[in-house]
């Protein structure tokens, strides 16, 4: 009994945080393909939050035309599956899947407040493809709206199975609405939840006859009341109508009781600077003789600057200047002075702040984004590149049409962010420019228009690391692997991260690998030499992340980065790895490598068991690998007519080796002795190693360290033999 009193308790405080919550939504909620936390129950109170929503507007028809997926890496509900959105209200739900025909879902909508249900209905395909139906709901309460694919047939669904939805559109109750309120020249603030309009107008402003400019929205026709109306004792009701239902909103328009502070502002100007007073960190200290226009005293030589009134208290102090090569880079604090403001008698007003002076010899920056700014959850990558005194970043929308070559003339360095989209026409022009290029989408190398270097992927949702390949390259400075690998994000947002990409481009660097999007590795940082690249001498790296998750790079993430951008503007070209094979090793005999020819050559003695033979093989260049490894029985026994492969791969390049392994057909386990050589009448014992001689009766006739002479020896076979192998000589 006690332990149902305390589900019982639960559940109630769940409601009641749900019905909470639902207020705090906005009305309409619409969003496309994927569907995130698949295959689970769901209870989502907030659509957008949860993925299945990104914008307040329906989707557009053409919008809808071909999101209906149907490959097997498309997100599906099995039988048994359900999703339930909680909403503050709804008109109509969209829903756009595809699924074999009799199969469906089950849409039912239920009160929060109680449970009850409105509606429920069963809805099957009629076909094959993409198929849409609206559920109107109408209502303006909170409600559950569940959409199950049912475990069993019922009702018009008679078969089950996975079902695939490409999105859920969930409309809220239209209502008649005020969209903008302006008075007296001021935008007021709506806040449509408590159904109110505030604003305070400039001082002096007369309360009593204020005629405001008023537009409505929703379903609205109309509203009341017009003309002028008396704001000084305290709110006015708006109400919008459509004729059938009205809203009505609260109106409170405010004036300050007293002159409020002037408001200064300082802005830096250009961010390539200098000031020559002081150095680093050194208050600066400007005073403003007055407000009306004229010149400022006590400004550092060579800057120039003027506090001007706007006209409602409000003005702005520019620093502008050039740099200057005897200021030392760095962060300079500066505090401005301005008296004698009109209307202030004896008011001073003090602005402080920081000025970000650049190196006189920093790097230009082009950073390209989808948008030509910063995006929201960019606060790591930017910001390390802006804030630092050696680098001036510009910020630049990448073009619809491929710009000049001339266009990047100014820049040191280009920043592909990973939200540009992969085909635009400027990303794909990249390929060919001579500029250093640090790309963060691999999604740039799939097949023409693009750059066609390989297969991009969108990575696995889940993972945050990578796998390095090249411990040594410069980009890891400083930066402690954890058993080869290290972590890039502390977390993935909206289901993407690292992404990765299957590289064909010979000659590439494969520095590290990340897992993708389905099963097996690809490559994540892709170093591309100049000449490789089909350039004639800038460097280039892919550190492929997706623009969602780059405020969850890691410190060491933000470091690598920061590495990436030295390398590419400052670094040697690191060198592809060496793909040969330093030593093969069999039954402890040494195999001869011919890394010319790609062959590799082994006697044992014989009788040797040639049919499960495990061979040890030490590789020249880090970050290769062997195929089949070392240490995994292969059997050799027509090696010596058909050679067994293995290939050496640093996961792009790769080199294949001809192995052959034979047992001797003599006693002679292996036919020569490394610095033992015969002319014809000495052997010659070169590594002064221990050498016997034994004629055909297996006498032996003669033993040193030194070189043997045989002119003297009777005519006939001889056998020379060491500890390291033997050979057979003819007088």
């Amino acid at each position: 009994m006690k332990k149902l009193f305390t589900k019982l308790i639960a559940t109630t405080m769940f409601l009641l945080m749900g019905v909470l919550n639902v207020y705090a939504q906005t009305l309409t909620y619409s969003g496309t393909y994927p569907i995130t936390l698949q295959g689970f129950t769901q209870s989502i109170t907030d659509p957008i939050a949860a993925g299945w929503a990104g914008t307040t507007s329906s989707p557009t028809t053409s919008a809808r035309n071909g999101k209906c997926f149907t490959t097997a890496n498309d997100g599906n509900f099995n039988t048994g599956k359900f999703i339930t959105y909680r909403v503050p209200s709804c008109g109509t739900i969209t829903l756009q899947a595809n699924g074999t025909v009799g199969r469906g879902f089950i849409v039912t909508v239920t009160k929060v407040s109680d449970a009850s249900q409105l509606s429920r209905t069963v809805w099957a395909y009629s076909n094959a493809t993409c198929s849409s139906q609206d559920f109107v709901v109408n209502s303006s309460v909170p409600v559950n709206i569940t959409i199950l694919s049912p475990s069993a047939a019922e009702g018009a669904i008679t078969s089950t199975g996975s079902s695939y939805i490409s999105y859920v559109n969930i409309s809220g109750l239209a209502t008649p609405t005020i969209k903008t309120f302006v008075a007296a020249g001021i935008t007021a603030t709506i806040n449509e939840t408590l159904k109110t309009i505030t604003a305070e107008l400039p001082y002096g402003t007369d309360l009593s006859s204020i005629t405001p400019v008023v537009t409505v929205g929703g379903t609205a026709t109309g509203y009341s009341p017009s003309g002028s109306q008396n704001f000084s004792t305290g709110s006015v009701n708006y109400t919008a109508t459509d004729g059938t239902t009205n809203t009505v909103y609260a109106v409170t328009l405010t004036v300050p009781a007293t002159i409020p502070a002037p408001v200064f502002t300082i802005s830096s100007g250009s961010t390539n600077q200098a000031l020559k007073a002081g150095t680093a960190m050194t208050d600066i200290v400007y005073s403003l003789t007055n407000a009306t226009g004229a010149g400022v005293t006590g400004l550092p030589t060579g800057l120039s600057g003027n506090f001007v009134s706007s006209g409602t208290n409000t003005g702005t102090f520019t620093i502008s200047g050039t740099v200057d090569a005897g200021v030392t880079p760095g962060l300079f604090n500066y505090i401005v002075t301005a008296g004698s403001i009109p209307g202030y008698s004896g008011v001073v007003i003090t602005a402080t702040g920081s000025v970000l002076v650049k190196s006189p010899v920093a790097k230009q920056i082009l950073y390209l984004t989808a948008t030509g700014t910063v995006s929201a959850t960019d606060t790591k990558l930017y910001p390390m590149l802006n804030n630092s005194t050696n680098y001036i970043v510009t910020l630049k929308l990448a073009g619809s049409a491929a710009p000049l070559a001339s266009v990047y003339d100014p820049y040191d360095l280009i920043v592909l962010n990973e939200s540009v989209a992969s085909a635009n026409a400027e990303a794909a022009a990249l390929k060919s420019v001579d500029k250093p290029i640090l790309n963060l989408k691999s999604f740039v190398y799939a097949a023409s228009p693009k750059w066609g270097w390989g297969t991009p992927d969108n990575g696995s949702a889940t993972n945050l690391a990578i796998a390095v390949k090249q411990p040594l390259h410069p980009i890891f400075n400083g930066i402690t692997l954890n058993a080869g690998s290290m972590d890039v994000l502390s977390a993935v947002s909206g289901s993407k991260g690292i992404q990765p990409a299957d590289i064909t481009l010979l000659g590439s660097i494969n520095v590290a690998t990340a897992p993708k999007a389905a099963s097996g590795t690809a490559v994540a940082i892709h170093d591309v030499p100049a000449a490789i690249r089909g350039v004639v001498n800038s460097r280039y790296l892919m550190v492929p992340v997706s623009d969602l998750s780059y405020g969850n790079f890691t410190n060491d993430a933000v470091l690598l980065l920061s590495n990436a951008v030295d390398y590419l503007l400052n670094g040697t070209q690191f060198v592809v790895p060496n793909l040969q094979i330093s030593s093969f090793t069999v039954n402890n005999v040494t195999a001869t490598i011919d890394n010319t020819a790609g062959t590799i050559l082994a006697v044992l003695p014989i009788g040797t068991d040639l049919t499960a033979l495990q061979p040890t093989i030490v590789l020249a260049g880090v970050g290769t690998d062997v195929s089949p490894l070392s240490g995994i029985a292969k059997d050799f026994t027509i090696s010596e007519s058909t050679p067994i492969s293995y290939t050496v791969t640093d996961g792009i390049n790769s080199k294949v080796y001809a192995v052959t392994i034979k047992d001797a057909t003599t006693g002679v386990f292996q036919n020569t002795i490394q610095g033992v050589t015969f002319d014809g009448k000495v052997i010659r014992n070169s590594s002064n190693l221990t050498i016997q001689v034994f004629d055909i009766t297996g006498r032996m006739v003669a033993r040193s360290t030194k070189n043997i002479d045989m002119s003297s020896m009777t005519k006939g076979i001889y056998m020379v033999k060491s500890t390291s192998g033997s050979f057979k000589i003819v007088l």
